[in-house]
């Protein structure tokens, strides 16, 4: 930090930032310690993701809206609501879409994982499907494993 002169005009003593400034002297000091020391203005423009995305395109935004969190979806539709004259079309249609496919939902691991086991379960041969099913902790796939054993059973008489 650059030092500065400070002239002290008062008729007493003055303390600043450890230096003792007697009536009538100039003293350098930190320019932090200044009594008229004012910061220096930074000024930091950021503009949000969001808000660059909003200023896009309508076929550039319905190309990341996959991307966004949830958050950042809602961020942009209010964006778009607000949009003067009026809110773009297209827009407004792949927010709507894309807040709909994502209320529907996709499939969890666990379900893919389930519909992954009862495909391979007619491919395992009927001992290994008794072991599998003594081995198992999950009571589902113990159900499914039961359920194959019944087909099994029915389609042999």
């Amino acid at each position: 930090m650059p030092k500065v002169p400070f002239q002290n005009k008062a008729k007493h003593n003055c303390h600043i930032g450890g230096v003792v400034v007697r009536p009538g002297e100039t003293r350098f000091i930190e320019a932090r310690e200044h009594p008229d020391y004012k910061p220096p203005i930074v000024a930091v423009v950021t503009q949000s993701y969001v808000q660059s995305l909003f200023e896009l395109d309508t076929k550039d935004i319905k190309l990341a809206l996959p991307d966004l969190s949830d958050e950042d979806l809602g961020q942009l539709e209010a964006l778009e609501k607000a949009r003067k004259p009026k809110p773009r079309k297209g827009v407004m249609e792949a927010i709507a879409a894309e807040q709909l496919d994502r209320a529907a939902g996709d499939p969890t691991q666990a379900e893919l994982d389930a519909a992954a086991f009862v495909e391979s379960l007619p491919g395992i041969d009927q001992d290994e499907l008794l072991q599998l099913a003594l081995d198992t902790e999950d009571e589902g796939q113990k159900a499914l494993i039961a359920g194959e054993l019944q087909r099994r059973e029915e389609a042999s008489e």
